[in-house]
């Protein structure tokens, strides 16, 4: 089972989303591979 963390943020014109996804510390490995993700997208108006 992998850990994530989400966060959305807005400001005027832009969203943007941020995550994180591991595993969690008890079966992190040589063998695990972390992700950091970002999305950014115009909003409209």
């Amino acid at each position: 089972m992998s850990e994530q963390i989400s966060i959305k943020t807005e400001n005027e014109s832009i969203e943007s989303y941020y995550t994180f996804d591991t595993e969690p510390k008890e079966e992190f490995d040589k063998y695990t591979h972390p992700e950091i993700s970002l999305m950014l997208s115009a909003k409209e108006d």
